[in-house]
């Protein structure tokens, strides 16, 4: 595993550049922290207090004292129960946490953050795609190396299974804290996590691989298609700094596919599901001439053959002469 993590950092970080590294104390978290001391990095450690459970504060004093033993710089970012008064909690969550990762990254001059994300999240995650619905890159799962924010998002575990990094653990008699809420199905992840997958492992003992070859195939092919979708953008889509502007008559020239595609681009920020995707090419398509939507946070407005999608919601103003 050691061997695995040390390539993986020497392929993607620029030699002596510190990395930001998410630690919840968490198994993950925890034995990523200990791999990249044992290889010498220098690593400055982020933790995020959700404030949620009562473990919360438990988990803040341990990863302190962690610090303070391995004299290892550590930033701590609190939040408590008005801050996710809107929206879904892991959105939210999400949301500050990279905030909180990229002010931490500009302090130490640097743009590396390393998550302990692992194989079996990949596959819970790329179950969770075909189950909602997503982009053809979507259904290939996590990705090993991101960018968010001008943040390096990278993810030396990820083809690592969390049994594997759980022997490490032992091995190693390395503390770490078991968040109690991932016991419950509350969450879409959960109810996979402990009844899918391990009904699929009845099925086939190498489903974590062949989920790995399933993934490798779905990248190929949506390198090759992104070009044809990027090709479009570029050559048709007018993108300003309020939104994108294209016309009806050439988004509707490409297949119903490529339409999804270069909506799911165009709208990214948006991390709409499918569903939210098709819904809004019935706008598009709709038999209206003009047309204004607020869907979601954002407009559009359709005037005969122009589509404008602004990225704010934009509100119709009477003007009385």
């Amino acid at each position: 595993m050691i061997k695995t993590v040390e390539k993986f950092i020497n392929d993607n970080v620029i030699k002596d550049m510190p990395i930001i590294v998410g630690v919840s104390t968490g198994i993950d978290s925890m034995v990523l922290l200990h791999i990249l001391q044992k290889l010498s990095r220098k690593v400055i450690v982020a933790h995020v207090n959700h404030g949620k459970r009562e473990q919360s504060k438990t988990e803040e004093e341990y990863i302190t004292e962690y610090c303070k033993k391995y004299n290892l710089d550590l930033r701590i970012k609190r939040l408590d129960e008005s801050d996710f008064t809107n929206g879904n909690f892991q959105e939210v969550a999400r949301s500050y946490r990279y905030q909180f990762f990229k002010e931490v990254a500009e302090e130490f001059n640097t743009n590396y953050l390393c998550i302990a994300h692992h194989l079996n999240d990949d596959i819970e995650t790329m179950i969770m795609r075909i189950l909602r619905g997503s982009s053809l890159r979507g259904y290939g799962g996590i990705n090993e190396v991101s960018t968010n924010n001008g943040l390096i998002v990278l993810r030396p575990l990820l083809k690592i299974l969390r049994k594997d990094i759980v022997i490490y653990a032992n091995r190693n008699n390395i503390k770490y804290f078991d968040d109690e809420s991932n016991d419950e199905d509350d969450y879409t992840r959960n109810q996979i996590r402990h009844h899918i997958i391990p009904e699929l492992e009845k099925v086939n003992n190498d489903v974590y691989f062949q989920f790995l070859e399933f993934k490798e195939n779905i990248i190929n092919a949506a390198d090759t298609l992104d070009q044809e979708r990027d090709d479009f953008i570029n050559r048709k889509v007018n993108i300003n700094h309020e939104g994108v502007e294209f016309k009806e008559t050439d988004f509707n020239k490409l297949n119903s596919y490529m339409q999804i595609e270069v909506l799911f681009e165009l709208v990214k920020s948006y991390r709409f599901s499918k569903a939210n995707i098709k819904e809004l090419i019935k706008l598009i398509n709709s038999h209206k001439k003009n047309l204004r939507i607020i869907y979601k946070g954002l407009t559009l407005i359709k005037e005969y053959n122009d589509i404008n999608i602004i990225f704010s919601v934009k509100e119709k103003k009477d003007i009385h002469i």
